[in-house]
C-alpha cells in the first residue's frame, strides 16, 4: 500500500482504501486475539492518511451488526464502516440502529459514516431445487425499496449487493455449478447457496435481477445501460 501510495502521488485514482472483509469474526487469524487485529487496523489506517491525507479509510465490519463505540473509538482512522447485512429482505434496522450510535456522547468521531457492504438474494431455490431468476429479483428490490424508505446518507452511504457474477468456487468443484447451501436468513427461500448470487451469470448473461434492479434505479431495462451500484 505504502509503495503503490508513493507511486501516485497527488494523482490517486481512488479515494478509499478498505481493510479487511469480517475479520473480526476470525481472532484464530490473529494468534486468538481480535484486539491484535484493531491494532494493526488502526496502525495501517494511520500510515495511509500520514502519505495520503485525502483518502478515507474503511474495513468491513462482520455479525450482521454495528461495531461497538468502544471499537469505533479504539479505531479511529477508520472513516467508513461497512456491514455484511443478511436479514430476509429487510436490512433497514441497520440505519436504525446506527442513528443512536453516532449521537453517543462517549462517541469520539461524529463523522463516521457507514455502508451495507453485503445484501441480497441468490437465485437458487433449495425448496424446488431449480434456479428462481423471479424470487431474487423481487427480494432484491424489496431490499432496496425498505432501505430507500428509511434512506439517510448522513448515516448509511449506501448499498453493494452480493454479487455481480456468480462465483463456482465457493464450494465444492470449481468446474461447475454446486447448489450446496446453508439455512441463513437471507431473503427468497431462507437457504444461503453461495455459487449463485449473481446479478449476471458465469458466462456474463443478466439475470432477471439485473433488470429488476436496472428498473428500480432508473427507470428503464436496457443491456445498453448496465447495471450498477448505486448509493442511497
Amino acid at each position: 500500500i505504502q509503495d503503490l501510495l508513493a507511486a501516485f502521488g497527488e494523482d490517486l485514482p481512488f479515494i478509499v482504501i478498505e481493510f479487511g472483509n469480517e475479520y473480526n469474526l476470525h481472532p484464530e487469524w490473529f494468534d486468538g486475539d481480535i484486539n491484535n487485529w484493531y491494532r494493526m487496523l488502526e496502525d495501517a489506517g494511520k500510515k495511509v492518511k500520514e502519505i495520503a491525507p485525502k483518502v478515507r479509510i474503511s474495513t468491513t465490519y462482520g455479525g450482521g451488526q454495528l461495531p461497538s463505540v468502544d471499537i469505533l473509538n479504539r479505531i479511529p482512522s477508520v472513516d467508513i464502516w461497512g456491514m455484511n447485512i443478511y436479514a430476509n429482505d429487510n436490512p433497514s434496522f441497520v440505519i436504525d440502529h446506527a442513528r443512536p450510535l453516532l449521537a453517543d456522547p462517549r462517541l469520539k468521531r461524529k463523522d463516521i459514516k457507514f455502508y451495507i457492504s453485503e445484501t441480497g438474494a441468490d437465485s437458487f431455490n433449495a425448496m424446488t431445487g431449480k434456479v428462481d431468476e423471479k424470487m431474487q429479483a423481487e427480494a432484491n428490490v424489496r431490499i432496496w425499496n425498505y432501505l430507500l424508505e428509511k434512506a439517510d446518507t448522513q448515516i448509511i452511504l449506501g448499498v453493494m449487493y452480493m454479487g455481480w457474477m456468480d462465483e463456482w468456487y465457493k464450494t465444492g468443484n470449481p468446474l461447475s455449478h454446486d447448489t450446496f447451501g446453508v439455512k441463513m436468513d437471507v431473503a427468497g427461500d431462507g437457504v444461503m447457496n453461495d455459487e449463485f448470487w449473481g446479478f449476471v451469470d458465469i458466462d456474463g448473461k443478466p439475470r432477471e435481477t439485473y433488470f429488476a434492479m436496472q428498473e428500480a434505479w432508473t427507470g428503464t431495462r436496457s443491456l445498453s445501460q448496465p447495471a450498477s451500484v448505486w448509493v442511497l
